[in-house]
């Protein structure tokens, strides 16, 4: 997952740790000036990466999950 160019891991924990989302950390204009930089050049990035990791709750499947669980392998005896 590509991110933002020049945000790693460790600014990215402690941007995420201040604000609740990249939205709000957008947004704020107490973002520390060496991020906002960065945000401001690939803000579009940064959407992308949070659309393409979230999680789909809502796909429709035609089955149950329950009906497909994997119950072990039993014993023969």
């Amino acid at each position: 997952m590509p991110g933002v160019a020049g945000i790693g891991p460790k600014a990215a924990k402690e941007i995420l740790t201040e604000y609740s989302d990249i939205e709000s950390a957008y947004a704020s204009e107490e973002l520390a000036a060496k991020y906002r930089k960065k945000l401001d050049e690939h803000i579009e990035m940064a959407r992308k990466s949070k659309q393409v990791s979230a999680l789909k709750t809502d796909i429709e499947l035609g089955f149950n999950l329950q009906d497909i669980r994997f119950e072990g392998l039993g014993s023969n005896t």
